[in-house]
């Protein structure tokens, strides 16, 4: 049991969580997470860990909603030891539903960044720290910590920054790992090396991804997805990646790490992705496809949307300053057409957008008078651009409202397989 505390203390503490969600309300959020903190601070004073971590987790929220998503994830972690270091976690406990709402909160920052689905309960400054939440909740299990540290581990790598989480879920894990949630995590590193970009960590995050494909796939699992984690003999190297098996999860991982050189402007790295993994005696596919998005005078590949992501990718990499609507559009299309069928889809989406806006804008700023119908399209061009979507959806919306702006657009098929996809 809690110890007993002074009404004027617990009356303050309420008092400032009331604050802060008032705050949140008006969208002022540096406020509502000040009003959190200060509250937390006195509920750790009162040996009050449950709702400290509930507190902890509120003022996570209000700092991710602010754009301090790298404090956000600090706080969540915070949150999460403190419910670790209480007793009766497990079974039905009324702070099983704070523990419920917390792993929603976390899940929903990952839906923010484009990168989760999230139906669970609506995440607002407040929801994680009520002191009678949803009653349906205190029926269900709590979730397990382990859980809690991958997603934590997650978004951490899927934000590009480091608070120390991963150490923790390591620590948690040991030698075994659940294979759907490791291979999610080796996805998010893999694809935080494609953001930086790091050709040898994306090297070797694919290597580890592939190897966690594999014993999945070899059914080297139990029934709760738990296996002994890879180990560095298991990794699938380079000089495999031509195989059948590998070949099709590689290319998009390839395309990937183009994407995010050619987003960031890093044309150094991407040369060094090619040369080092032409240097690792690559089988003859995947040289090949390096061959060909370094050079025109390469012959075609295997199929049609290889060949089309390659000559894109090649034609992107070598863009002068003035991009003529029609290069725009086509790098436009393919990249969308290419990451939508993409298993690393939701990772690459905002790294899309930023490319594909940024080339549009380029296009708007020097090369308007080439657009059909200038002043229309250029206007409307102009308007997605400054539309708040995000990811797959502002891509699309940018090729529907280019499509006029050039001879001889999509078909009518094609743009309403776009719009049925926003």
């Amino acid at each position: 049991m809690e110890p007993f505390a002074e009404p004027d203390r617990i009356d303050k503490m309420l008092g400032l969580r009331d604050a802060a969600v008032s705050a949140a309300e008006l969208g002022d959020f540096e406020n509502c997470s000040s009003q959190f903190a200060e509250a937390a601070k006195i509920a750790i004073e009162l040996q009050w860990k449950g709702m400290a971590a509930g507190l902890l987790a509120d003022q996570a929220v209000s700092e991710f909603l602010g754009g301090n998503r790298e404090s956000a994830l600090r706080l969540a972690a915070e949150a999460v030891e403190l419910y670790e270091s209480l007793e009766g976690h497990e079974g039905r406990h009324p702070k099983n539903a704070h523990l419920i709402l917390l792993a929603n909160a976390i899940l929903w920052m990952r839906q923010e960044l484009g990168r989760s689905e999230y139906d669970g309960f609506v995440v607002v400054p407040g929801s994680c720290s009520e002191a009678a939440p949803h009653e349906e909740l205190s029926d269900r299990p709590a979730p397990p910590f382990l859980l809690l540290w991958y997603q934590l581990a997650i978004l951490e790598a899927e934000l590009n920054v480091d608070v120390g989480v991963l150490p923790k879920l390591l620590k948690r894990s040991g030698s075994e790992v659940c294979v759907p949630y490791e291979l999610e995590l080796a996805e998010a590193q893999m694809m935080s090396s494609c953001l930086m970009p790091d050709h040898e960590k994306f090297v070797e995050f694919l290597c580890q991804y592939l190897a966690l494909l594999n014993k999945a796939e070899e059914g080297q699992v139990t029934e709760k997805m738990v296996l002994e984690k890879p180990s560095k003999a298991e990794h699938v190297l380079p000089e495999e990646w031509s195989k059948p098996k590998y070949y099709p999860t590689v290319l998009h991982a390839i395309t990937a790490f183009c994407l995010g050189a050619l987003a960031s402007n890093s044309k150094a790295k991407f040369f060094e992705l090619t040369l080092k993994l032409s240097e690792l005696n690559q089988e003859e596919k995947v040289l090949r496809f390096l061959k060909r998005i370094g050079s025109q005078n390469e012959s075609a590949l295997g199929t049609k949307a290889e060949t089309l992501i390659a000559e894109n990718i090649f034609l992107c990499r070598t863009l002068e300053e003035k991009v003529t609507p029609l290069q725009a559009f086509n790098i436009s299309f393919y990249f969308w057409s290419w990451f939508s069928g993409s298993p690393f889809r939701n990772s690459v989406g905002d790294t899309l957008e930023k490319l594909i806006s940024s080339i549009w804008t380029r296009v708007l700023a020097n090369c308007t008078d080439m657009l059909v119908d200038p002043a229309k399209n250029s206007s409307l061009i102009k308007e997605v651009l400054n539309n708040q979507a995000k990811g797959f959806k502002k891509v699309g919306m940018l090729i529907l409202a280019a499509n006029n702006a050039i001879e001889n657009g999509l078909p009518e098929e094609m743009q309403a397989e776009i719009r049925n996809s926003l």
